[in-house]
């Protein structure tokens, strides 16, 4: 059995009400892979067309599976038709086990995707890992994180938050931290960078 994965998708949809009323089942469904571990759904909190599903497969041999069973499953159908535009979907590994962080995300109000390409590689990596070995463990409003690294250069992070109002002012705290100024410098490119809340409840298998 490879690495754990995390699947992040964040996409509008044609229909928010819809979605809002059976994101449930989509994560219900997805329960029923081989290879799923957990998962959220969850809607961006300033715009209320984008959505966003994060799914821990076993391995990626397991989520490509899935992704590609997706496609082909009836009861999604009304999913797939659903989808506007596609933000982002990744594949991104941890450097940790992510079992007891993504409780705590699951549980978290409020929820932090940011997926980006750095302009340093280097730096960036250096800040990104002492953001989450030494910065956000224990530190007051955060209800979990994970450092993801993903394909064709790109990284990200998700975190649980008490409120927006605490992740606004962690972060202009970080800000002034000069051993996080990598992490703060303008990425190459930013795919996401948001705060959703829980439109399902964790769904285990």
């Amino acid at each position: 059995m490879g690495q754990q994965v995390f699947e992040v998708a964040v996409y509008t949809v044609t229909d928010a009400r819809q979605m809002l009323e059976r994101h449930g089942q989509v994560h219900r469904r997805l329960a029923g892979y081989p290879g799923y571990v957990t998962s959220v759904g969850l809607r961006q909190v300033d715009d209320p067309q984008v959505f966003a599903d994060v799914v821990l497969w076993q391995d990626l041999a397991s989520a490509q599976a899935a992704s590609t069973a997706v496609r082909s499953d009836e009861t999604l159908a009304w999913f797939l038709s659903s989808l506007g535009e596609p933000r982002l979907f990744g594949h991104f590994t941890m450097a940790a086990d992510p079992v007891e962080p993504v409780r705590q995300i699951q549980a978290a109000p409020v929820v932090e995707i940011a997926s980006y390409q750095p302009a340093d590689d280097a730096a960036h990596a250096r800040a990104h890992q002492l953001l989450h070995s030494v910065t956000l463990p224990g530190r007051h409003g955060v209800h979990g994180h994970v450092a993801l690294t993903g394909e064709d250069g790109l990284v990200g992070d998700l975190i649980g938050w008490e409120s927006p109002q605490v992740f606004e002012s962690t972060a202009q705290a970080l800000m002034t931290d000069p051993q996080l100024a990598a992490f703060f410098t303008p990425a190459q490119r930013t795919l996401v960078f948001a705060l959703f809340t829980r439109t399902t409840g964790p769904v285990n298998e």
